[in-house]
């Protein structure tokens, strides 16, 4: 189960946008709905809604690591933390 977690885990940080994303987003080369998983955000979002769609991404993929009982309880610590 451990190599299960560890796969997921991976899986999970592979999907984040990387530093280059982030350079671009900030220099307005992109905007967050050029990248797949944000294509829902929509430009006439207000901000709120925008970050509320940005962290639900989150959130769903850490969901799918809290299925692994045997990391459920620090996930959930990380997402109690964070909020």
């Amino acid at each position: 189960m451990e190599t299960y977690a560890a796969v997921r885990a991976h899986g999970v940080k592979s999907r984040l946008l990387s530093r280059q994303d982030y350079e671009a987003l900030v220099a307005g080369s992109k905007r967050i709905w050029d990248f797949p998983d944000y294509a829902h955000v929509s430009e006439r979002d207000s901000l709120e809604k925008k970050l509320e769609k940005i962290y639900k991404v989150y959130i769903d993929r850490m969901r799918l690591l809290a299925k692994i009982p045997e990391v459920s309880d620090f996930v959930f610590a990380l997402l109690d933390r964070l909020e």
